[in-house]
């Protein structure tokens, strides 16, 4: 109930920003996910603090959470949680009530073509939804994304379940991915995810064709002015698309958030990348020194929200 600025958090990791101005961030390591008001008023949603699986059918705060990660939120206010540690997602409605939406958590793969509460996941680390009221998650230790419809029902969307690198320009369910750190979506239906071992963010387009987006495969923080698919990314992790189609791309061990527009080209939006650190408040986002990018979202003002994981901080830089 105080100020977001005075709050303790530990290792915050997924962020969203819904509608109305509303952030939420995943305090994995406190269980928690906790939000902040355009006021700047930081409180609880989610989480009782104590790391478990309990709560369905109750108020959020009264429910158990397992280190969670992702975070998304829906049309209609609806928040996902990326429950990783119980390998479940867990939605809150905006009238405060937890329920599990996917996963029964057992570690695993099973349950495509069934409903999404019957299916095994495997550390589920990020979720997406879509204007057509899907929800996206990477399925991380499975190497998919699977897709939830707004019937209930899961299907594997990305990702033949192998880990590696395999698949650019064929079906997105024949590729091979590895760990992800994050989803987007944008306004056309284009899915990106952070293949993130591979040094890369993959677009799957509407038709269902993979492809490279952005990174050559070789970690490092290089490239910065020409074409996305030529540069070396390190880590990349949580994905946030503009209203203008703008993907942004927080690069967890550069210690920066990179950008690529809409014609392809990469370039740093925020960060030194000369090391981690903590400094830079008040100036210029490209001087500033952060310690594992994270998590990143924009709002309706363009204002993008930082996960500064290991300052145990959200950064804002103004739109």
């Amino acid at each position: 109930g105080g100020p977001a600025t005075s709050a303790n958090l530990n290792g915050p990791t997924g962020v969203a920003v819904d509608a109305a101005g509303n952030l939420y961030i995943a305090d994995s390591g406190n269980h928690r996910i906790r939000k902040v008001t355009p006021a700047g008023t930081i409180s609880t949603f989610a989480g009782n603090g104590t790391a478990g699986f309990a709560g369905d059918g109750g108020p959020a705060t009264n429910a158990n959470l397992n280190g969670p990660n992702g975070v998304a939120v829906d049309a209609a206010g609806n928040l996902y949680i990326a429950d990783s540690g119980n390998h479940r997602i867990r939605k809150v409605t905006p009238a405060g009530t937890i329920s599990t939406f996917a996963g029964n958590g057992t570690a695993g793969f099973a349950g495509d073509g069934g409903p999404a509460t019957d299916a095994r996941l495997n550390s589920a680390n990020a979720v997406a939804t879509d204007s057509a009221g899907n929800l996206y998650i990477a399925d991380s230790d499975n190497y998919r994304v699977r897709k939830v419809d707004p019937a209930g029902r899961i299907s594997t969307f990305a990702g033949n379940g192998i880990e590696g690198f395999a698949g650019d320009g064929g079906p997105a369910t024949d590729a091979r991915l590895t760990f992800m750190g994050g989803l987007a979506v944008d306004a056309a239906g284009n899915l990106y995810l952070s293949d993130t071992d591979n040094f890369r963010v993959r677009k799957v387009n509407s038709a269902g064709t993979i492809s490279t987006f952005a990174g050559n495969g070789i970690e490092g923080v290089s490239g910065d002015g020409g074409p996305a698919t030529a540069a070396n990314v390190w880590a990349p992790f949580g994905l946030a698309v503009d209203s203008s189609g703008n993907l942004y791309i927080a690069d967890r061990n550069g210690g920066n958030v990179r950008t690529v527009n809409t014609a392809g080209t990469i370039s740093r939006f925020a960060g030194t990348s000369l090391g981690f650190g903590f400094s830079g408040d008040g100036g210029p986002a490209l001087n500033a020194t952060f310690a594992g990018v994270d998590g990143v979202a924009i709002d309706t003002d363009g204002n993008l929200y930082v996960t500064d994981r290991l300052n145990q901080r959200i950064r804002r830089v103004s739109g």
